[in-house]
């Protein structure tokens, strides 16, 4: 069986309530993530994503149909190249804590610019 979880929106735990049916029960407070339910269409620069990502893919030896990466929505691609760029955890964690798309994207080029860097001088930078 393969059940697929998809989220609208992060939350912080306002209050724990009592277990229902044996399964963690909260008060959430959505407040700080009001960004997550609005359309940032155009919030990542496309440009330099798309050449950082030629750059880090080459070096990668990773194969990518070009023209599904352009034709796909900013959210959908920061957020998948966010599950499957092999990031350590403390760096998919400031991924997931970025406030907006717009400041994903931003991490998110940061760590692939980071992630070059390392190639070139064979030596691993601490994020």
């Amino acid at each position: 069986m393969l059940i697929t979880l998809k989220g609208i929106s992060r939350f912080r735990v306002a209050e724990e309530l009592p277990l229902g049916d044996g399964y963690r029960c909260v008060r959430a407070d959505y407040t700080p993530f009001g960004a997550d339910l609005r359309d940032d269409e155009g919030a990542v620069d496309r440009g330099r994503l798309t050449e950082l990502l030629k750059r880090y893919f080459e070096r990668q030896s990773i194969d990518a149909d070009w023209d599904a990466i352009e034709s796909t929505t900013d959210e959908r691609l920061v957020t998948t190249l966010a599950m499957i760029c092999p990031f350590e955890p403390s760096e998919k964690q400031a991924l997931l804590e970025a406030p907006d798309l717009a400041a994903r994207g931003t991490v998110l080029m940061g760590l692939i610019e980071m992630a070059l860097l390392d190639d070139i001088d064979g030596a691993p930078a601490r994020h």
